[in-house]
């Protein structure tokens, strides 16, 4: 995957809300999803290795915080199509 298909995506994702709200519902349910597993099947594995418990932790955290932005962002456009609609 290059820069440009990244780079394509993202505007993708930011111009359609439909796409823009899957891709928000779909990163909760994975972060729900890495939650679960840390914290139950995979609490073993992630306490006997520090490296790894940092990696899936961070990795769990960044999931977290894109769909966090990807929210704040939605957010954004719908406030400013909110003022536009009232503008006409």
């Amino acid at each position: 995957m290059t820069v440009r298909d990244i780079v394509s995506i993202a505007t993708a994702i930011g111009r359609d809300r439909t796409l823009r709200r899957q891709t928000m519902f779909f990163g909760v349910l994975f972060a729900l999803a890495q939650v679960f597993l840390g914290a139950t099947w995979l609490e073993a594995t992630l306490g006997a290795n520090r490296l790894l418990f940092v990696l899936y932790w961070f990795g769990c955290l960044w999931v977290t915080l894109t769909v966090a932005l990807i929210a704040i962002f939605d957010l954004l456009i719908g406030f400013r199509e909110s003022r536009r609609g009232r503008r006409k």
